[in-house]
């Protein structure tokens, strides 16, 4: 017959020790708390730079898209006012129109991905809340005995 198997345990969670008592095994379960803990915070502040990397990703081709609008209005400014000065108000007026619809466009565009890039908190700042939380948990209490599922 069989032995009972143990309970599945994720891959993360490290496999519990038997219970020991005495200074050494105290202080081996203090440095595996804290070694999980910065883990923990490695893996956090990982995550959290892929999601930003992707967020200024988007934000930088939602402005890259906009740049040809304001390329294209400025021509198109450029030329109006050409054949304005030329003709004194022939041709050009058209042009100067389209241009200028063209870089009010592309400068709407782009300040309100601007905006959005300016209104996401800081890089890392989860990261950053989770450390300061941990350094005051450990600062206020710097006796309490870590459990394993620290």
């Amino acid at each position: 017959m069989r032995a009972p198997s143990p309970p599945h345990r994720s891959p993360v969670e490290p496999p519990v020790p038997p219970q020991e008592s005495g200074l050494p095994a105290q202080l081996g379960r203090i440095v595996d708390g804290f070694s999980r803990l910065l883990a923990q915070h490695v893996e956090l502040a990982r995550m959290e730079l892929a999601d930003e990397a992707r967020a200024v990703g988007a934000s930088a081709a939602r402005i890259a898209a906009f740049i040809p609008f304001i390329l294209t209005g400025y021509l198109l400014l450029c030329v109006a006012l050409s054949l304005i000065l030329e003709r004194l108000l022939g041709t050009g007026a058209g042009f100067a129109i389209v241009g200028g619809i063209n870089l009010l466009g592309g400068g709407v565009g782009v300040w309100a991905a601007v905006r959005s890039m300016q209104r996401r908190p800081a890089m890392l700042a989860a990261t950053r809340d989770e450390l300061r939380a941990s350094a005051l948990a450990i600062k206020s209490n710097p006796s309490v005995e870590l459990s394993d599922g620290v």
